[in-house]
């Protein structure tokens, strides 16, 4: 009897090892058959299934058809061109021959488009209606239209990519969207190297762009950071700003026509090096607008034209900055008090005051305090520290004149401080009549545009 027990136990435990090694062998099996090899993409497609699609060939589209090539209308999809070209052989012009895209009537989620070429299509990349999208590792070249367009979308980033404009088109357009992360791209060519309206916080940063009419164009929008940016060789205009509270920090612009624009309210613009600009550095209209610790060039003193700053509007604040050019700071259409305090400037002009048209007077006051004046090279003009053409008085007392003995008046004039009476007729820099002057510093105040680091 005890044999026999021990032959059915053994059997039971041979049955048992049995049936735990065909559990596993069917585990095995399901969990293969979850970890399916990528879906192969050779050509146009509609793509309406959640998974990873790899291109296996260049696709080369014929002259027939319209819309988009590759159209995505599922969520958690991946494109991976794995070193491919989409090229759209766009011959003539065509109302939809887009690359890759989204569209409105199929919202999608985490949707990823890498390492591909896309080229000749009207527009290479299309996002529209996508949320938590990724564009990487992509060469957007020779769009008929726009390079990449993201329209009504959020959380898209735009990473580690090659972006090139046409004559008549953008490298990126940006529509209703926010939560965009533009990083780390080199953008060429094109009317806008990147435009966008509707856009709110979201950020465009340590991107290269180049050869563009407008490298940056925020036509509205709130709460964006465009911030370390370098963007060589502007024909027109660097960074255009629009809307309120947002943010140019840390960007690079050069030898171009303008650096720096903005308008609407409460922009702040900070840390930033604008030079060789032929006419202003930066200029702002509006309300509200901060400029602190920039170092700005601009203007032609032979065309008595430009220069670092010129701003209109009322609330500014222009704090720590080196200034440079035919006009060191010029202030036009003022609608209320404007303060520009402890920069160092070096201009034929360091601080002038339009005449107000506005009726009735708003009695502007600009006030300039802690500046230091610093003579420049050119001896064709009448060097300024503050010239005021308004009625209004300015408030320019404790500033260094370029001189210990104060400032002086302009030849054939005996101007006055217009509160204590003091002449201005000593040595330093020339100051006119309407501009209180005393007291004055004996010295360049320490802390004048040093956050630059510039020494104007």
């Amino acid at each position: 009897m005890s044999r026999a027990l021990n032959a059915i136990a053994l059997t039971a435990i041979m049955v048992l090892s049995l049936f735990a090694g065909g559990t596993a062998a069917v585990a095995g099996i399901a969990q293969q058959t979850e970890s399916t090899a990528p879906t192969e993409i050779t050509s146009c497609t509609v793509i309406d299934s959640p998974g990873h699609y790899v291109l296996t060939r260049d696709i080369v589209r014929s002259d027939e058809g319209e819309g988009p090539c590759i159209v995505i209308r599922a969520s958690d999809v991946t494109v991976d061109g794995n070193g491919h070209v989409l090229d759209g052989n766009t011959t003539q012009e065509s109302s939809d021959r887009a690359g890759i895209a989204t569209t409105a009537a199929h919202p999608v989620d985490n949707v990823t488009v890498a390492n591909l070429t896309l080229r000749q299509n009207r527009d290479n990349v299309r996002f529209h209606s996508v949320s938590d999208a990724r564009i990487t590792n992509v060469s957007s070249q020779s769009p008929e239209v726009g390079s990449i367009v993201v329209r009504g979308s959020d959380h898209v980033e735009i990473s580690d990519s090659y972006v090139e404009g046409s004559f008549q088109g953008n490298g990126l357009t940006i529509g209703n969207s926010e939560h965009l992360s533009v990083v780390n791209n080199t953008f060429d060519d094109g009317y806008f190297t990147i435009v966008a309206s509707g856009m709110n916080r979201s950020v465009i940063r340590d991107n290269s762009l180049r050869r563009t009419s407008t490298a940056i164009n925020l036509a509205s929008g709130t709460d964006n950071v465009i911030s370390n940016n370098t963007i060589p060789g502007r024909t027109d205009e660097g960074i255009t700003v629009r809307g309120s509270n947002n943010t140019v920090r840390g960007n690079t612009i050069s030898l171009g026509h303008d650096g720096i624009v903005v308008s609407g309210s409460n922009h702040t613009v900070a840390d930033n090096t604008v030079d060789r600009m032929v006419g202003w550095a930066a200029s702002a209209e509006g309300t509200g607008h901060t400029f602190e610790n920039n170092s700005f060039s601009g203007g032609e003193a032979e065309g008595a034209s430009g220069g670092a700053l010129e701003v209109s509007g009322s609330g500014h604040g222009i704090e720590n900055n080196s200034l440079t050019g035919f006009h060191g700071v010029r202030v036009t259409g003022a609608t209320g008090s404007i303060s520009i305090d402890d920069n160092r400037i070096r201009a034929v002009r360091h601080v002038e005051v339009a005449e107000s048209s506005l009726c009735p007077d708003p009695g502007v006051v600009v006030h300039a305090h802690g500046n230091a004046f610093d003579a420049d090279s050119y001896e064709a003009y009448d060097r300024y520290g503050v010239l005021n053409h308004d009625d209004d008085v300015v408030n320019a007392t404790n500033n260094y004149w370029g001189a210990e003995s104060g400032p002086s008046s302009p030849d054939g004039e005996n101007v006055t401080d217009p509160v204590t009476g003091e002449p201005a007729d000593e040595t330093g820099i020339t100051v006119s009549e309407g501009v209180r002057f005393d007291p004055w510093l004996e010295a360049p105040p320490e802390n004048a545009g040093v956050e630059n680091g510039t020494d104007a």
